[in-house]
């Protein structure tokens, strides 16, 4: 998995099926700060869907919005782009 931040990416190597959104907010913010980025104690993600030409940026706070991703993930051949917000 990539997640995007202030135009860097870390990427997170993990289980979709045992991973939870505690589990990213930790590794992520981990990886940045290993990179020397500053990042505050609490950040929102958002994700894009994996559909063709969908530009719609999807919800991903809670661990159903993980649900959602996983789901998605069937259909994806690369990676499905997650973006860390402040």
């Amino acid at each position: 998995m990539v997640v995007f931040y202030e135009g860097d990416k870390v990427e997170i190597g993990m289980d979709l099926d045992m991973y939870q959104m505690l589990d990213l907010c930790r590794d992520a913010k981990a990886k940045l700060r290993k990179k020397e980025f500053e990042v505050p104690e609490y950040a929102g993600f958002i994700f894009s869907p994996p559909l063709i030409g969908c530009r719609k940026k999807l919800s991903f706070s809670c661990d159903n919005d993980w649900l959602n991703l996983v789901n998605l993930w069937d259909y994806v051949v690369h990676h499905i782009p997650i973006y860390m917000l402040t």
